[in-house]
C-alpha cells in the first residue's frame, strides 16, 4: 500500500512526533511505501523518501505557512502515485488544503491526533479549522483515526460526522536500556516528560515536591521538555532544589534518561482535553518500567492498571500521591518495574501500525 503522511508536527523538536516517526518506520517494516511530509527531520531517523517544509514557528501562523509546500508536493507529484494511493492529513491541513484534496485527491482520511489546545483568540481559530476540517472529511474522506474511544465519541457529538472512525492510541517501544529498577530507599527518582504549560497542571508537580519532602521522603524530580517553561515555573524551580528543569532532549535521549527513574508524572487534570486522550508519555513511562502518579481519569489510565498504577482519585491528586509512594518505598520496585514493561507490550507501535493497515485496506476496498 502507498501511503502518504501529511503531519503539521515538527519531528525536529516536538517530542510527540515519535507518534509519526514510530508508525512510519513499521509500516514501512510491514512492506508499505509510505512518504513524511513535515515540517523539520528527525536527526535519529533516516527516511528516505520524505519532504521537508518550511513553515513560520508562531502560533495561529503554522498551518498556513506550510500549505503552499504541501500543495506544490502534492500537484507536482501526483504523476507518481496512483488512484489507490491514501492520504493521511492532518486536521489542521484539512481545511487550507479542501480544494486540493478535492480536486486531486482520490482516498484521503483525517489524522485528529487531539483537539485544539490553545487559549484565547489563537483556540477560536484552532476551533474554526478543526469543526471546518472534519465537516471536509465527512464530505470526501474514506475515514478518520483518532487517539481513543472517548476521543471518538467526542468527534461524533461535536460534529456530528458519521464517518467511519478509528482509535489509535499513543504507543512505545521497548526501552533498550531498561536493566532493574534499585529500590528507592535513599532517593526516589520521579520524571515529568513533555510541554510545561498552564493546561497541564505543570505546577502541582512542585506542589508534589513539598509533599513528598514534608513526608520525609527523600527524592529528585527531573522535568524534560524546558523549553516550554515560562518565567513562572523557572522561578518555582529555583526556589526548590529537589526539582530540575532540563532543557527539551532528543527523542533518542528519552528513554535513556527515564531507564534512571522509578515514577513518570501524569499531572494533567481531570478536563475534557485529557480526558480523551491518549497520552505519548503514559506509554513511555511504562515501557520503560515506571510506576506512575497523577489525577485518575480516563486519559491517564488509557492502558487500565496494574501494579504500577499510582493514579488518585483525591481532591488534591497530590495528596494520594504520597500516600500511596509511602507504602510502595518499601516494595520491590524490581518486580514493579517488570510488570510495567510487561504490561507495555500491546502498547508496542507494531500492534498499533496494524489497526492503521487492517482500516484503510478496509475503508479503500468499501463503497
Amino acid at each position: 500500500m502507498e501511503i502518504v503522511w501529511l503531519t503539521g508536527r515538527n519531528l525536529a523538536n516536538d517530542l510527540a512526533s515519535s507518534t509519526e516517526t514510530n508508525l512510519v518506520k513499521e509500516l514501512r517494516l510491514f512492506g508499505h511505501d509510505v512518504t513524511l511530509v513535515s515540517p523539520g527531520k528527525d536527526k535519529t531517523n533516516k527516511f528516505n523518501n520524505d519532504l521537508i517544509i518550511n513553515k513560520i514557528s508562531f502560533p495561529g501562523m503554522n498551518t498556513l505557512s506550510g500549505v503552499r509546500n504541501i500543495r506544490k508536493h502534492i500537484v507536482n507529484n501526483l504523476i507518481h502515485y496512483s488512484e489507490n494511493t491514501v492520504f493521511l492529513v492532518d486536521w489542521r491541513y484539512v481545511q487550507p488544503l479542501e480544494s486540493t484534496l478535492k480536486k486531486y485527491i482520490n482516498k484521503w482520511c483525517i489524522i485528529d491526533r487531539g483537539p485544539p489546545t490553545y487559549g484565547g483568540i489563537f483556540n477560536k481559530i484552532q476551533k474554526w479549522y478543526w469543526r471546518r476540517g472534519w465537516e471536509i472529511a465527512e464530505e470526501s474522506s474514506i475515514g478518520g483515526f483518532v487517539v481513543s474511544e472517548a476521543h471518538k465519541k467526542f468527534v461524533i457529538k461535536m460534529n456530528n460526522v458519521s464517518l467511519k472512525i478509528k482509535a489509535i492510541p499513543a504507543g512505545s517501544i521497548a526501552n533498550i536500556h531498561n536493566n532493574g529498577k534499585k529500590n528507592p530507599n535513599n532517593m526516589l527518582k520521579l520524571a515529568y516528560l513533555g510541554r510545561m504549560d498552564v493546561r497541564r497542571d505543570v505546577e502541582s508537580i512542585f506542589t508534589l515536591s513539598t509533599k513528598l519532602s514534608k513526608a520525609g521522603i527523600k527524592h529528585e524530580i527531573n522535568i524534560y521538555g524546558g523549553d516550554s517553561a515560562d518565567k513562572s515555573f523557572l522561578n518555582l524551580a529555583s526556589k526548590n532544589n529537589r526539582v530540575t528543569i532540563h532543557k527539551r532532549i532528543d527523542n533518542s535521549e528519552i528513554f535513556k534518561q527515564l531507564s534512571y527513574h522509578h515514577i513518570g508524572i501524569m499531572p494533567m487534570p481531570d478536563i475534557p482535553v485529557w480526558r480523551i486522550s491518549s497520552p505519548l508519555k503514559l506509554a513511555e513511562y511504562i515501557s520503560s518500567g515506571l510506576a506512575i502518579i497523577g489525577p485518575k481519569h480516563p486519559g491517564n489510565e488509557f492502558w487500565g492498571e496494574g501494579e504500577w498504577s499510582l493514579l488518585s482519585d483525591d481532591k488534591e491528586w497530590t495528596d494520594g500521591a504520597v500516600e500511596k509512594i509511602k507504602k510502595y518505598m518499601e516494595s520491590d520496585w524490581a518486580e514493579i518495574s517488570q510488570l510495567a514493561i510487561s504490561s507495555s507490550t500491546n502498547m508496542r507501535w507494531s500492534e498499533i501500525s496494524k489497526i492503521i493497515i487492517i482500516s484503510l485496506e478496509k475503508w479503500t476496498i468499501e463503497p
